[in-house]
């Protein structure tokens, strides 16, 4: 049976950071798909939407992963002080791949921004800073612990389709965050909470296969089996598109 190509968003380091710019990726993502039997492939950072179209075309399921802040431009409020660093054409290149895979049905599945853009793309918005916006939170998102090791505790919806991959009501997650969704985008369903009500997962209830988690299986998949399970839940919807 032909496996299915995986389209993973690049990460990006500009030379700001670094001494040049770079796409890279964690291995973790690309290492997760493989183990959930679909064939992984980080694609280019591209600026042409008949090209991001096209590319989009190509794949069978796009993962979103981490990155820089998304633009607050995005969902229509100025940058404040405590927003860190963002690249528009990331942004443009996931606006747009996000719209076609939207537009074709596509499987997509969204991690930590990548959960925050789906929310943003369906008319939502984000905390800019959880520890300024957010100050009722005794959670500590953004773990120094070694992402292997989950630090706090989430809270699943019952009968949904997250419940059903987790098979229990409560699990604990890893998490390095310092935005996270404010208002609820269209047609999204929240799967899951922390117990501060920082949204930890969410579902795109018009796609046959829409689903972003807040934290970061690329680090747990090998470890313990919901986050494989994730993994594999997004590689067999994607299947049927090969």
């Amino acid at each position: 049976m032909k496996k299915p190509l995986i389209g993973v968003l690049p990460l990006y380091i500009n030379s700001n950071d670094n001494k040049w710019d770079s796409l890279w990726m964690y291995p973790g993502y690309l290492n997760g798909i493989v183990a959930a039997g679909g064939i992984p492939v980080v694609l280019p950072l591209l600026d042409n939407t008949e090209d991001i179209a096209q590319l989009v075309d190509s794949c069978d399921g796009l993962l979103f992963p981490g990155g820089q802040d998304i633009d607050p431009f995005l969902y229509n409020e100025e940058t404040n002080e405590h927003c860190e660093a963002t690249y528009p054409p990331k942004d443009a290149m996931e606006a747009a791949a996000f719209k076609e895979a939207y537009r074709r049905d596509k499987p997509i599945f969204g991690v930590c921004r990548g959960l925050q853009l789906f929310n943003v793309m369906m008319g939502g918005s984000l905390y800019q800073n959880i520890q300024t916006q957010y100050p009722n939170t005794a959670i500590k998102h953004l773990q120094e612990t070694d992402f292997a090791y989950p630090t706090h505790t989430i809270d699943i919806v019952p009968d949904s389709f997250f419940a059903e991959i987790a098979g229990t009501h409560t699990v604990r997650v890893n998490t390095r965050h310092h935005q996270a969704v404010k208002d609820i985008g269209e047609h999204i369903l929240v799967t899951a909470r922390a117990k501060d009500g920082i949204v930890e997962s969410i579902e795109l209830t018009e796609l046959t296969f829409g689903h972003a988690i807040q934290w970061h299986p690329e680090f747990l998949w090998d470890k313990r089996s919901l986050e494989l399970n994730l993994f594999k839940a997004f590689v067999q919807a994607s299947r049927a598109q090969a």
